[in-house]
């Protein structure tokens, strides 16, 4: 199994094999992609599948995209994380106006 069929197998959006194969020859990384940076390559996919909150909701680039724009470099998006704290009780959620209230 050469390189690009290792990413291939571990890039999970199944898109444009032949596109992507083009772009990967392109990009030199059949000469000098090396085990290391494969490696490198496929850990950052598993990392993003796992934490990052775009590609949790299913907005996983093109594996061209990913290639040539380097997207390994990108920062992890992490979900936001809810307020901590009490919440308000349900009656401060809600205050009837002046003109509502019974005399």
């Amino acid at each position: 199994m050469d390189n690009f069929d290792r990413f291939w197998a571990a890039y999970p959006r199944k898109v444009k094999k032949k596109d992507t194969r083009k772009v990967w020859e392109r990009l030199g990384f059949n000469a000098w992609t090396n085990d290391a940076f494969l490696d490198y390559m496929l850990e950052d996919i598993g990392k993003r599948l796992a934490n990052d909150d775009r590609w949790k909701r299913g907005f996983i680039p093109d594996p061209t995209t990913y290639l040539r724009g380097e997207r390994w470099n990108d920062e992890i998006v992490k979900a936001p994380t809810p307020p901590t704290g009490p919440k308000p009780a349900a009656h401060m959620l809600y205050q009837e106006p002046e003109w509502m209230k019974k005399p």
